[in-house]
């Protein structure tokens, strides 16, 4: 098989997964569209408060170990021991 027959197929393979998943979708977003409004702010609350509270955790632990690496750390540093700060002592 050449080589652009292969891509052909992977792409159409790969379009055939996300029409898939947008049909899932759609279908979800109806059973949900179709509950009264009670049930509805139930399934929503339920799903997408753990969905962004994991969401919110991924994205602190990504960001603090990518800054990690940079050596830009949260380390609290004591202001009289950090040689960069100035104390200005004001008289009242």
């Amino acid at each position: 098989m050449p080589d652009g027959a292969c891509a052909v197929t992977k792409g159409a393979d790969y379009a055939g997964h996300v029409s898939g998943l947008g049909n899932w979708w759609d279908s979800v977003e109806l059973w949900v569209t179709g509950l009264p409004f009670v049930p509805q702010v139930a399934v929503v609350m339920v799903v997408l408060v753990p969905l962004a509270a994991l969401l919110a955790r991924l994205f602190d632990v990504t960001v603090a170990g990518g800054l990690k690496l940079l050596g830009r750390d949260a380390t609290i540093v004591d202001a009289g021991q950090d040689e960069h700060t100035k104390h200005v002592e004001v008289e009242n």
